[in-house]
């Protein structure tokens, strides 16, 4: 029996926040537990801003953040922005 299109999308989004914390959990644990470890960089390349890890590590100068997005798609968080440690725009 077919998925229903609403429950796939929320399985898939389930998973992606299910990754998401995961890889804030490990970035942590590499800070706390990982001897030689002081700073970490994101590199997000795809269409939309990924305002969940600029709010995970908002203030925290170990994270350095690289994401390049179209601003004028999904989801234009401003307080998000606040994190960037370099903003690349285009037109």
């Amino acid at each position: 029996m077919p998925m229903h299109p609403n429950k796939s999308f929320s399985y898939s989004k389930s998973i992606l926040l299910l990754l998401s914390l995961l890889y804030v959990l490990y970035i942590q644990f590499m800070f706390e537990h990982m001897e030689g470890i002081s700073t970490v960089m994101i590199v997000d390349l795809d269409a939309h801003q990924g305002n969940g890890h600029e709010r995970d590590f908002l203030g925290d100068d170990r994270v350095y953040i690289m994401d390049m997005y179209n601003r004028w798609i999904y989801p234009n968080d401003r307080y998000a922005k606040g994190n960037y440690n370099y903003c690349v725009r285009g037109n």
